[in-house]
């Protein structure tokens, strides 16, 4: 109908920090967004969740660039976590456990045929740090992974039996903060 609103949900939007003004603006994301958006190398990444899409922007533009899109992946999995940009990757992990790695220019997913990670579901974002990614399953577990375009899975930590979690892990002074449902962990070499 011509006379609807027009729907403000759908667009990654970039604005001026200083003034909060809109600089761009680009459609193609659903309405039901969970993650942050990503940026890394000069691109901005937004994904929908709930089958939505996902999406990704050389910043520096201005107005709607919805048509200078480097890429769109019109239907995905859902999605609640936020992923990491890590040397010019896109890593992230779908909701049912799924791991990928999209090359951050093209999309080319390295980890297409990789299968889910152990503990199954998952509802945290993933936190980059020294070269890892670590990602916290609804089960307790902590999956340890290379940020790198091999997957390899370097470690899979329970926390133990009963432990359940709807988190993401946080890392500050070399410890590693992991709250579920009944606890807050901290994870640290022995001092």
């Amino acid at each position: 109908m011509k006379n609807q609103p027009e729907e403000k949900h759908g667009h990654l939007k970039g604005y001026d920090p200083k003034t909060g003004s809109e600089l761009w603006s680009c459609r193609g994301l659903n309405s039901y967004v969970y993650t942050s958006a990503l940026v890394g190398d000069g691109v901005a990444v937004g994904m929908s969740g709930y089958g939505g899409a996902a999406l990704a922007v050389k910043l520096g533009g201005a107005g709607d660039i919805t048509a200078d899109r480097l890429w769109v992946h019109p239907k995905n999995t859902q999605r609640v976590g936020s992923g990491a940009v890590v040397g010019g990757h896109v890593y992230v992990v779908d909701e049912d456990g799924r791991p990928h790695c999209y090359d951050l220019k093209t999309s080319a997913d390295h980890w297409k045929d990789e299968a889910k990670l152990k503990g199954g579901v998952t509802w945290g974002s993933m936190v980059h740090a020294g070269g890892r990614l670590y990602v916290m399953m609804r089960t307790g577990d902590t999956v340890v992974m290379a940020a790198n375009p091999k997957h390899e899975v370097l470690a899979v930590n329970p926390l133990g039996a009963g432990e359940q979690t709807n988190s993401s892990p946080a890392v500050a002074d070399g410890e590693i903060y992991l709250r579920t449902f009944r606890h807050l962990w901290c994870i640290s070499e022995k001092k």
